[in-house]
């Protein structure tokens, strides 16, 4: 135990023989030797102030015997701590213990402040841990990656309608937060409202495996199990990520665009981790880079400008900004895991909330508890008013239907210009739009029925029916299709189909729960009709069940097998769904 307060005369003369050692053995300069023995001995020891504690206790450093310079910035890592722990204490009265935060340049990847967990005084809350390392559920903040793999293939535009309806796919069946249906919505207003249907189909537009892909080669290492094992919910959280390697994959794809914007070229050595040494992960790779476009970059990044939740929007101005930021949030199922990132064309800010343990806690979501962190944070870092530039020499100017977001077909009748991606060439042309035929008082006609000279075709924008449903409940603009005239009835083609099944999809195979007393549970199935006033016969087997109008959907008990559902409207159209009830 060494008193600096005494025997001071010793400790100088131990201190100088040291120093002599040193010099002797060319460790240190003579100038080096002779200013150090200027130096007086302090009266006391100074404290570790620990303001990193993660960060040096990580696997950061090559050796313990050589010294090394890590990319933090004092003072901010103070200030980000202050923020941190200043929320988690308000968040501790939840028994939300744990929270995390990165913040890094940009343009050259350095952390400058490394916030691995915070430490409450009085409260076990496993600190040691280091939640910036550690994986976790990722919720959806994988998202915007995906819309940019399919904006930069061509798949979708940002306008692009994509299904907002029920859902299921060979037994998973996602739901939205709010458990509601858009019926179809834009792309990027999928991403800004972090609608779940819509990116799980997304995904399957897209391919597991080929997004797997794409996000290990921008350096997410925490993917280590196959595409069938995470399967479609790998975009809602199926699997476990690592913040900051998550936040660097977004600094990434921020510092392809800067440089593409700065020379022209979009390249390889762009894509790498952040750096906690000055000297770490130096790459010279000059390969051009060509896993995602700079214009598909940008376009991922105008989308996440207006990213919000349906029940925040009473929230909103608190989160307001002169300086633009592209941010995502993320919460994973069971409410254990609470993200932020947000970028601009500087810096990057990771925030991560939550247990470390795992246990969920009420209103644990990337909203209320990881976005204002984020937000503070960003507020300390000097203003940056300056955004991405376009990189119109990467794009290309297409025209789309205003209404459905593909490529506009001869027949859409309202169109608008935008910028796509130079190199996207699988986007297709609009479907929805129909020609039809229609009289002089608005009712459809044809030729059987109506002299050619009285009709008029005009296009129409046509939803199928399950989309219809939910779609005209939002949208007070839709137009529904024009009814058919009753003389013309009899002849009419229907080429259009005016009934669809939500549930049970066909060949599906369901399981029936069974009740408390042991005997099975009902199973309902559900239809929708273009025509509000419709009235729809079912019957299973041949069976008549029921009759229904207005509301479509009965509670019934199939044997176990396999059966046909035979759904039949008052005007004899009908649909045909089979499926199979199996045993537990």
């Amino acid at each position: 135990l060494i008193r600096l307060s005494k025997n001071r005369d010793i400790l100088l003369k131990k201190r100088n023989n040291l120093l002599k050692k040193l010099l002797h053995k060319k460790i240190i300069t003579n100038e080096e030797y002779n200013l150090a023995l200027l130096e007086e001995l302090p009266y006391k020891l100074f404290k570790n102030s620990n303001i990193a504690y993660h960060l040096c206790k990580g696997n950061f450093f090559k050796s313990n015997n050589v010294i090394q310079q890590t990319n933090i910035d004092f003072y901010l890592q103070t200030k980000v701590n202050n923020i941190a722990e200043k929320y988690l204490k308000r968040y501790s009265q939840n028994r939300v213990k744990n929270a995390s935060v990165i913040v890094a340049d940009v343009n050259t990847g350095k952390v400058l402040a490394y916030v691995g967990n915070v430490k409450l005084k009085g409260v076990n809350n496993e600190f040691y841990v280091d939640i910036a390392q550690a994986k976790r559920s990722t919720g959806s903040i994988l998202k915007p990656f995906l819309y940019c793999s399919l904006i930069n293939s061509g798949d979708v535009t940002p306008y692009s309608l994509i299904y907002d309806i029920p859902t299921h796919y060979d037994g998973y069946a996602p739901k939205n937060f709010n458990l509601d249906y858009s019926g179809a919505v834009s792309a990027n207003k999928a991403l800004a409202r972090s609608l779940n249907i819509p990116a799980v189909r997304m995904l399957k537009m897209f391919g597991i495996e080929k997004f797997m892909n794409n996000l290990k080669k921008l350096g997410m290492t925490s993917l280590d199990k196959s595409s069938d094992y995470y399967g479609l919910s790998l975009i809602l959280g199926g699997a476990e990520g690592k913040l900051f390697e998550i936040t660097g994959m977004y600094a990434s794809l921020a510092r392809v665009l800067n440089n593409y914007n700065k020379t022209g070229f979009a390249k390889q050595r762009d894509i790498f981790p952040l750096k906690v040494i000055s000297d770490n992960y130096k790459l010279d790779n000059g390969d051009d880079f060509t896993l995602l476009s700079p214009s598909s970059i940008y376009l991922m990044f105008e989308a996440m400008l207006d990213v919000k939740r349906p029940n925040a929007e009473k929230n909103w101005e608190y989160f307001s900004s002169t300086q633009k930021i592209a941010w995502k949030t993320g919460t994973s199922f069971g409410f254990k895991d609470a993200w932020s990132i947000g970028v601009t064309t500087k810096y990057v800010v990771g925030v991560w909330v939550g247990n470390a343990n795992g246990e969920g806690r009420p209103n644990l979501t990337g909203i209320k508890a990881a976005a204002p962190i984020l937000f503070d944070v960003f507020d300390i870092l000097p203003k940056n008013y300056e955004w991405f530039k376009k990189p119109l020499n990467n794009m290309k100017r297409v025209t789309i239907c205003k209404q459905s977001g593909y490529l506009s077909s001869q027949i859409c009748d309202d169109t608008m210009s935008i910028f796509i991606p130079e190199n996207a060439n699988n986007t297709n042309i609009c479907k929805f739009h129909k020609l039809i035929n229609i009289d002089n008082n608005g009712f459809r006609v044809n030729d059987k029925c109506e002299k050619i000279s009285n009709i008029k075709t005009v296009p129409w924008f046509i939803l199928p029916p399950t989309v219809e449903y939910y779609y005209k409940k939002r949208h007070s603009d839709y137009r529904l299709l024009p009814p058919v005239r009753d003389d013309c009835k009899s002849c009419f083609d229907q080429s259009i189909k005016k009934i669809d099944v939500i549930y049970p999809k066909n060949l599906i195979e369901i399981y029936i729960p069974k009740e408390l007393d042991g005997s099975r549970g009902d199973v309902v199935f559900e239809a929708v009709h273009r025509d509000n006033d419709a009235v729809l016969y079912w019957s299973i087997d041949g069976k008549f069940i029921a009759k229904t109008k207005y509301f479509h959907h009965i509670a019934v008990k199939p044997k176990l097998g396999e059966h046909k559902l035979t759904i039949l409207d008052q005007n004899g159209e009908k649909i045909i769904r089979k499926f199979k009830i199996l045993s537990k």
